[in-house]
């Protein structure tokens, strides 16, 4: 699931749930029912992704797409 994969390379639920000035039971809810579809909330996480990962693309993608 797209974010399991998101949550893991961006440190986990509490390292995210900082990263996007959430709290841990937010970041932790999208491990049950998914990323949510908000554009400001996906792109805040592609941003993220860019910094962090060697090649991000694929998970951009998936993000973008779903």
């Amino acid at each position: 699931m797209l974010a399991n994969k998101v949550v893991k390379e961006l440190g986990g639920v509490t390292a995210l749930a900082k990263l996007m000035s959430l709290s841990q039971s937010a970041v932790s809810h999208w491990l049950v029912r998914g990323v949510p579809k908000n554009y400001m909330v996906r792109n805040k996480l592609a941003e993220l992704l860019e910094k962090k990962l060697v090649n991000p693309d694929p998970l951009i993608k998936e993000l973008r797409d779903g």
